[in-house]
């Protein structure tokens, strides 16, 4: 997990009001056993991360409700890379089966050079 997360979950537990002794215990009683105050730290410090589900949780207990703008996510529209997408998308379309199994194959083979590079 990325720091800002977890600055971010400390921050919100902060607006809250709420100790960490708190939110352990709070956790517990909604059937997150194993969340104890030190793991409530880690998280917070970006030494670890929370399960999706524990993750829900804590949102629900610091009652954010918009998860993806409170958490830095922001959606851009670029014109241009959508009619590129659309595009290659209909080039690929046009391709029969095995044609487009060679292009996925090719496709893989970029991801795995460009993430060696």
């Amino acid at each position: 997990m990325s720091n800002t997360i977890g600055q971010k979950l400390k921050q919100a537990r902060l607006l809250k009001g709420l100790t960490v002794s708190e939110v352990s215990e709070m956790m517990i009683n909604t059937g997150y056993e194993k969340t104890s105050t030190k793991t409530i730290y880690s998280w917070e410090c970006g030494n670890s991360k929370p399960s999706p589900d524990y993750f829900l949780e804590l949102c629900d207990i610091y009652e954010i409700d918009d998860i993806l703008s409170e958490f830095g996510y922001k959606k851009t529209e670029n014109p241009s890379n959508n009619d590129e997408l659309s595009a290659s998308l209909e080039l690929f379309q046009k391709l029969n089966l095995e044609k487009q199994k060679e292009a996925i194959n090719f496709m893989k083979f970029l991801v795995s050079q460009q993430e060696n590079s």
